[in-house]
């Protein structure tokens, strides 16, 4: 049964919204976007089944349905955080802290290997896109179809862009406070802990996926205007890439 992202009254009643409009807009929003993710949980392991085709036009009118900037962003975190709670609910869905360990294990092991991994990441490639291509397993698939379908409404994107941003932000003000409790189990520190690195590494992947999306196209761009691309691009991006593959 799927679990919804709980009412926060401080957060989400009508006093948050200009009007009664936006403010029923955006429940129309949530209901749809709701009744839509129940119905992938069903289908989408039929053979034959397909979201772009059962669900595409209903994604893009469903976004269409914010009509101001409130109505976006609130949706924008409603969907966010059920793309986090979907994922925090299931271990398989997020890569344990093990890779850190395996990092610094190469680093020591094999420099040369790791720095040749490295310049991948900022050299031109004929692959187009990542290599690998990244992993979206699970409930991760519908979240990332879903802003797939959304494409051409830039707005939506936006915002979660902009979520993205800001959630990491607040939880590592919260595990700050939660450290300076000395009451706390250290066992709960570490679960808590775990839940916003696991949170965070969710949010790359996707804040990934949505910053490179405008670049997604199917024609060849030359080695000459790639390199000017990549000249030009700030070097937070080039993180970003690392993140995201």
């Amino acid at each position: 049964m799927l679990a919804g992202v709980p009412f926060h009254v401080e957060t989400d009643n009508r006093e948050n919204f200009p009007s009664d409009r936006s403010f029923h807009c955006f429940k129309k929003q949530r209901d749809k976007f709701y009744e839509l993710l129940r119905e992938w949980q069903v289908q989408h392991t039929i053979p034959g089944w397909s979201m772009h085709a059962s669900m595409a036009t209903r994604i893009r009118e469903l976004v269409a349905m914010a009509t101001d900037i409130t109505n976006i962003f609130h949706f924008a975190k409603l969907f966010t955080s059920q793309l986090i709670k979907m994922c925090l609910e299931d271990p398989d869905q997020v890569t344990g802290p093990h890779e850190n360990f395996l990092l610094n294990h190469l680093k020591m092991e094999n420099p040369d290997k790791l720095k040749r991994l490295e310049e991948r990441f900022t050299t031109p490639s004929s692959v187009v896109g990542p290599c690998p291509p990244a992993q979206f397993p699970g409930c991760q698939e519908f979240f990332r179809k879903f802003i797939l379908e959304a494409d051409s409404l830039i707005n939506f994107h936006i915002y979660l862009t902009k979520v993205s941003h800001h959630l990491p932000v607040f939880l590592t003000r919260k595990y700050d406070r939660l450290a300076t409790f000395y009451s706390l189990k250290l066992q709960e520190l570490k679960d808590q802990f775990l839940a916003c690195l696991q949170t965070v590494q969710i949010l790359a992947k996707f804040l990934g996926l949505i910053k490179f999306l405008p670049y997604k196209q199917n024609e060849k761009v030359s080695e000459k205007l790639k390199e000017e691309i990549m000249a030009g691009r700030p070097k937070h991006m080039l993180y970003e890439a690392y993140v995201y593959v």
